[in-house]
């Protein structure tokens, strides 16, 4: 076990991220939440979580249009 955290400290900040997402999505998927732990989404869609309830599609838009001009749209998908 020692070794692997010294091997943990030592890897890029990017590459744990990336195993720490992809152990997620197993997880996800072993219980029935992603029906693939390998797919990804497109190049253009952006995923946020935990947002304000308050939080609606049009506020949404002005938020990341200030910052991205190419915004086509923002829609929120709630799962309650």
């Amino acid at each position: 076990m020692i070794g692997c955290q010294w091997m943990r400290d030592t890897e890029p900040e990017e590459v744990v991220r990336v195993k720490e997402a992809h152990s997620r999505a197993v997880v996800l998927e072993s219980i029935g939440d992603f029906p693939d732990a390998e797919i990804k989404p497109p190049d253009n869609v952006l995923f946020v979580c935990k947002l304000n309830e308050a939080t609606d599609d049009e506020s949404l838009y002005i938020i990341f249009f200030s910052c991205a001009e190419t915004i086509k749209s923002a829609e929120i998908i709630r799962d309650y």
